[in-house]
């Protein structure tokens, strides 16, 4: 996954002098970006977006923001201005009016990872539970996961995407993913960018 990615990187600066990537959260997805850390390519030309983020205090160890600083964005490679995070510390509406405007300015991702849950979620979107279709960035406030607060890019913003990678990690999540292809409605199949891959193990 880490080599597809610097992979697509590559060729979208080449392209564009600019590659645009959704970051995931979640611990399956922990040892790529250790890898990608620790791999070689044009830094300065990454632009960092999360997918969704929980709405726990600035430094909380349980942010997703955290645990990819942590990894891999702490090492000063990729500038600061470059990584643009989601500011729950705003207020749950007030941060989703900040990076709607952020995210609205982008035509379309060239990576975005998903790393699907246990009920078939991915990022802060959850079976049977619905959002504003026409908005970019939704907010979730009724998680059934602490905090119960989150904020997600929506469906169709993440939609909006060259390539998307979803990461299915562990037995029970591959039970869940197969039985996912029958029902159309779990959020693991609601967002497929221009071309869908899968890294199940």
């Amino acid at each position: 996954l880490a080599s597809d990615i610097i992979q697509i990187a590559d060729s979208s600066i080449k392209s564009n002098n600019i590659f645009k990537i959704v970051l995931t959260g979640g611990t399956s997805i922990t040892n790529t970006y250790k890898i990608l850390r620790d791999s070689k390519s044009d830094w300065e030309k990454w632009h960092i977006y999360l997918s969704d983020e929980r709405c726990f205090p600035n430094g909380h160890k349980d942010r997703n923001d955290q645990m990819i600083k942590e990894l891999w964005l702490n090492n000063g490679k990729i500038p600061k201005n470059n990584i643009h995070f989601i500011n729950t510390e705003l207020g749950l509406f007030e941060a989703i009016d900040e990076y709607s405007v952020i995210v609205k300015k982008i035509d379309k991702f060239d990576v975005v990872l998903l790393s699907m849950g246990g009920d078939g979620h991915i990022a802060s979107l959850f079976p049977n539970h619905s959002y504003p279709e026409e908005c970019h960035v939704v907010a979730e406030q009724g998680s059934p996961k602490i905090p119960k607060d989150r904020i997600s890019l929506s469906y169709v913003r993440l939609n909006l995407s060259k390539v998307v990678f979803k990461v299915i990690i562990g037995e029970s999540k591959q039970k869940v993913f197969n039985a996912s292809k029958k029902n159309q409605l779990l959020p693991v199949n609601r967002v497929s960018g221009d071309l869908n891959n899968f890294f199940v193990c």
